[in-house]
């Protein structure tokens, strides 16, 4: 039941977040406390963290969406600065390695290697979301493709769905957005 709430809720969210609903990071709380339940039971311990951060960003990004939206009337979206890109490279390299050796070392984590990398990288990309960076979408893609695989292994194959769904998505968010910032 948890995973499919977690599914249901995700992919609204997606959704939503592709035409910048503001809603979209609300629906996405359900989608993050059912996953955080979900990662706990599969010993996928740094996805379960991830999901609390996630629920951080998700609030700060509600705030800033909506912040744009009262500012500009529609949610506007940026490309990514190039220190946004070297700080970012920094994070995922520091933020996996630390997150792997903390699993191995001092969990029972099932798949320490993909749930630091995954965890990492899913972080980088919803902040880069939250503030509304274009490329956001393509560090998701890579993020689903290594989730598909992930949880097929794990036999979570509604989310190994999901997953491949989402990878479609954000497909369709990466052109949609860059056609809102030729426009915008």
């Amino acid at each position: 039941m948890l995973e499919i709430i977690a599914v249901v809720a995700s992919f609204i969210c997606v959704i939503l977040t592709i035409n910048k609903g503001v809603a979209a990071w609300a629906v996405g709380i359900v989608g993050i406390v059912a996953y955080f339940f979900l990662f706990h039971q599969e010993k996928l311990y740094a996805e379960m963290v991830l999901q609390v951060i996630f629920l951080l960003q998700s609030l700060y990004g509600w705030y800033n969406w909506s912040k744009s939206k009262r500012e500009n009337k529609s949610v506007k979206v940026l490309n990514i600065t190039k220190l946004e890109v070297i700080m970012s490279t920094i994070a995922l390299t520091v933020g996996t390695g630390l997150i792997y050796y903390l699993l191995s070392t001092f969990t029972d984590a099932s798949a320490p290697m993909l749930d630091s990398l995954t965890a990492i990288m899913s972080l980088t990309a919803n902040l880069l979301l939250a503030n509304r960076k274009v490329e956001a979408w393509y560090m998701w893609m890579v993020v689903d493709i290594i989730f598909v695989g992930l949880f097929i292994s794990k036999g979570l194959i509604l989310s190994a769905v999901l997953y491949g769904v989402f990878f479609l998505f954000a497909l369709k968010g990466l052109i949609e957005w860059r056609r809102d910032l030729r426009v915008g």
